[in-house]
């Protein structure tokens, strides 16, 4: 005997609709052709197509308590984020911005939000798009400072180097030269 036969009827169909991706369906443009037999055919009337991308989905992360469903809605929609609730509270996600938009208004980091850590020393560290930015930035000038200090002669006094240096906010210390 298996799980599966203590399932009701309406608890099978939820699942074959969930399986299916029934509610992701959506039509093939006009003019597309079909593999059929081996051969290209366009095909009569409208095809249905299964959606491969990963919207629209549920979120099990951002669901909540499905008796607080109609009060979280009505919060959501009074900050402009219109999400619709499947019977177990799961939020169906339409896109990539929707759920950036209600992981913030629910609270939940995502990961892309540029949110850091403090070190044991106590200095700030960035992570996500955020840092990747300023690492990036930080690099440009570096190579810019390079190819001034290539194009500059040899002999070159010393405060000219470091004036260059100052030019694109590169500071010796400790810290970066070891």
């Amino acid at each position: 005997m298996s799980w599966r036969d203590d399932l009701t009827d309406e608890q099978r169909e939820f699942m074959q609709e969930v399986n299916s991706r029934r509610s992701h369906e959506r039509m093939r443009p006009a003019g597309t052709k079909v593999l059929r037999d081996g051969e290209w055919v366009e095909p009569n009337g409208t095809t249905v197509v299964r959606n491969h991308s990963m919207f629209p989905y549920r979120s099990t992360s951002m669901c909540v308590d499905p008796s607080e469903v109609p009060e979280v809605s009505e919060r959501l929609r009074k900050e402009g984020l219109f999400v619709e609730f499947d019977r177990a509270g799961r939020p169906v996600i339409e896109s990539a911005k929707q759920q950036s938009d209600l992981a913030k208004a629910l609270g939940m980091k995502t990961g892309r939000d540029g949110y850091g850590h403090t070190d044991e020393f106590g200095r700030f560290h960035n992570s996500g798009r955020r840092r990747n930015d300023e690492v990036t930035e930080g690099r440009a000038k570096v190579r810019k400072a390079i190819d001034t200090l290539g194009t500059m002669p040899e002999n070159s006094a010393p405060d000219a180097v470091v004036n260059v240096l100052k030019e694109y906010d590169i500071v010796p210390n400790e810290e970066n030269t070891g």
